[in-house]
């Protein structure tokens, strides 16, 4: 297992355990956002380069969701 499907497999359980406590799924995901957000920055990372990471995520997302390049 990579981390790219352990977060997978923890995401569709967060989501399915969301959906039973009537969260929606855009609302679950703005959250866990924020929380990655956070996650950066305490990590030290500074908001230019959190900027970049998501716009490369962004730009090298196929429409099946699937990254072909990672960028650490």
């Amino acid at each position: 297992m990579n981390s790219f499907d352990l977060a997978r497999g923890d995401l569709e359980a967060a989501l399915a355990k969301a959906g039973e406590e009537g969260i929606e799924p855009g609302q679950y995901g703005q959250a866990m956002m924020w929380q990655l957000l956070q996650l950066y920055r305490s990590l030290g990372r500074s908001e230019e380069d959190i900027r970049s990471e998501i716009s490369f995520a962004l730009d090298n997302i196929d429409e099946d969701n699937t990254f072909h390049v990672v960028r650490n």
